[in-house]
């Protein structure tokens, strides 16, 4: 489209600005979803590193465990204290933790411990992960199988 002169038409100016902004919405979407299911992720693997410090816990006897059909709680300062881990929670903005109210189940099931977790957002009712409960009912689900669609991530991570 070249009218006698160098250069480039204002149509072919816009088409190429189009296109570089439609990659670049794209790419950010893309970044996005990336960032949100890393996050996730990392709330996946802190759940399981503090189930793992309350095993260690019951083998070294900082954690009593339950009796046979019954649940304990601990909470995660307990956890934090006693097993000399940090609960850092990867959605805080400013390297927050988790609330310390946040806690670890276990149920005795005839010897066999199953264990259970409540994630939640310190200085917020946000609740990450909560697989607590009877954990006979069907929405209770172990930390063993947590997966990235069991965290719950608040808007303002989107």
């Amino acid at each position: 489209m070249k009218r006698g002169g160098n250069g480039f038409s204002i149509i072919e100016v816009i088409v190429v600005i189009t296109l570089m902004v439609f990659i670049a919405v794209l790419g950010q979407l893309s970044y996005s979803g990336y960032k949100k299911n890393a996050i996730k992720n990392l709330h996946v693997m802190a759940a399981k590193m503090i189930v793992i410090t309350v095993q260690n816990g019951i083998v070294e006897g900082w954690v009593s465990p339950p009796a046979v059909g019954k649940t304990t709680d601990i909470n995660l300062e307990n956890i934090v204290i006693n097993g000399k881990i940090t609960a850092i929670d990867p959605s805080s903005s400013t390297e927050g933790h988790y609330d310390p109210k946040s806690f670890v189940q276990i149920y005795n099931n005839n010897a066999s411990f199953q264990f259970y977790i409540k994630l939640k957002k310190i200085g917020d009712p946000h609740i990450y992960i909560d697989t607590t409960g009877n954990p006979d009912s069907p929405g209770s689900k172990l930390v063993t199988f947590l997966t990235v669609n069991d965290v719950q991530i608040p808007e303002e991570n989107d």
